[in-house]
């Protein structure tokens, strides 16, 4: 398996491709000029010989001496770089010749001979450039090995070089960044002598410690969270919660730890009456849910006696506005109030989405579905929001199923970017009259899941459902 490339190993090459290049050159043109030297003083060697000759050959010449002719050609034979010499007369007959026939014939040279002033013969010196091509080989051989061996040491001079000044600052600032990406967030990278390096360990550095800020913040946001959950579970009703007068399931599921969905119940048993209180305040997270454990507060400590929709309504918005007066939160709102012994429903609205009815229909299998949308008043937070509520009244009978619920259930999204109330409506049309309360829950409950899967919830999600009806032991009672 190949090892990954690196910047150390793409250096390296880069720089042996170039010093290979560089003396390869440098090593080719010494061995030619070397070459080209030895053979230039080849050629002047062989001229000094024929000037000797010419200078010998001249008096033995003129005077047709072949003894001494045949003496001064012997001089030139134990000369390693002469083949053959030959002596001519003036009409070039062979006078006398010396020949080292061990010898290659690579170049000739021949001359006239001249003594005073005339011509008597001529000299062909023939030579070979064997001890030049040995030379050669030697020169050849003599630039290989400086050249490998200057490229050896330069390449270990390098590398010497690029991990003392290359690598192990990179590897240093390497083993810093790894430290701070294992999450010691407040690690510090110490700085080099380079100056340009030590600019990107300062970056990094400033970078670690405004993760390890902000790290620190996001610790504590979620001990805030933690604590604000514990809250806000605290003040939810609990599993348990029953009343002699109505059945009630519900399902509260925030987007985060802690919600802005809030809803709450009080029943006033002497007057069989029951009140479902439900708001989403804007927002989500820990200011929201502030807001929500201040109103729980304040309804634990709420009698029954003299109570109304309008009323509850005016000690939330007064709530609400002290609260937020400084977040700017603003809250929906919907109290019902519930009394299937009289047949009454009796509603006030404080910009909240519009609760739905299944009224036991004339046919035998289906509810009915009926949207309770008479009136609505404005947010609370609203200044004067608190100046008037009206109260709007149904007519509910045991049978019938109260469906109070946040818009973060209505105008949730699947993926097709379809709003859930759409699926909600057509699926509520089609509720058979058998199934009872906690069925209608869950129902509704696993049709939201199944629109929703695979899309990024958006906001908090709370459904109420409250009937008269005696109902199935499913251990999720409210």
């Amino acid at each position: 398996m190949l090892k990954r490339r690196t910047l150390m190993t793409d250096l390296t090459l880069v720089i042996f491709a170039s010093l290979f290049v560089s003396f390869a050159t440098v090593a080719f043109f010494w061995y030619s000029f070397s070459a080209h030297r030895e053979k230039v003083q080849l050629h002047v060697r062989a001229n000094e010989l024929l000037q000797h000759s010419q200078a010998m050959l001249a008096i033995p010449l003129w005077n047709l001496e072949d003894h001494d002719i045949q003496i001064a050609l012997l001089q030139y034979k134990e000369i390693p770089m002469v083949k053959k010499i030959s002596v001519l007369d003036d009409h070039k007959n062979l006078l006398g010749e010396v020949n080292n026939a061990d010898k290659s014939e690579d170049f000739s040279i021949e001359a006239p001979i001249v003594y005073k002033k005339q011509t008597v013969g001529f000299i062909r010196m023939v030579f070979s450039e064997e001890n030049l091509k040995a030379h050669e080989a030697q020169l050849l051989i003599y630039a290989v090995l400086t050249f490998f061996l200057s490229l050896t040491l330069m390449l270990f001079s390098m590398a010497f070089l690029l991990r003392r000044y290359f690598s192990q600052p990179l590897q240093h600032i390497k083993q810093g960044i790894l430290t701070i990406a294992h999450g010691q967030y407040g690690h510090l990278i110490a700085p080099l002598p380079q100056e340009d390096l030590n600019v990107v360990i300062r970056a990094v550095n400033n970078l670690s410690l405004e993760v390890h800020l902000r790290n620190q913040d996001l610790q504590d946001n979620y001990a805030r969270m933690k604590l604000a959950k514990t809250v806000q579970e605290a003040l939810l009703p609990p599993v348990s919660f029953t009343v002699k007068n109505a059945v009630i399931y519900w399902e509260y599921l925030p987007m985060e730890d802690v919600g802005g969905d809030w809803f709450h119940f009080i029943e006033d048993e002497s007057q069989g009456d029951i009140y479902a209180i439900i708001g989403d305040v804007t927002g989500h997270g820990v200011a929201a849910s502030l807001v929500t454990s201040a109103l729980a507060g304040a309804f634990n400590k709420m009698g029954t006696q003299g109570l109304s929709p309008t009323k509850i309504m005016k000690q939330m918005s007064e709530i609400v506005l002290r609260v937020s007066d400084s977040s700017q939160l603003r809250m929906s709102c919907l109290v019902a109030k519930v009394n299937f012994k009289k047949a009454q429903l009796c509603i006030c609205n404080a910009g909240h989405p519009f609760p739905l009815l299944l009224r036991k229909a004339t046919e035998p299998e289906f509810y009915e579905l009926e949207s309770l949308t008479k009136s609505s008043n404005n947010l609370l937070g609203d200044k004067d929001s608190g100046a008037f509520f009206q109260e709007t009244f149904y007519e509910i009978n045991k049978e019938d199923v109260l469906l109070l619920f946040t818009d973060g259930l209505t105008q949730a999204l699947g993926m097709d970017q379809q709003p859930f109330y759409k699926i909600m409506n057509k699926m509520l049309k089609k509720t058979k009259l058998a199934l009872d309360t906690h069925d209608i829950k869950e129902q509704m409950i696993a049709s939201y899941r199944q629109h929703t899967e695979g899309a990024q919830a958006e906001d908090d999600v709370c459904l109420i459902v409250i009937s008269g009806t005696e109902h199935k032991n499913h251990g999720n009672q409210s």
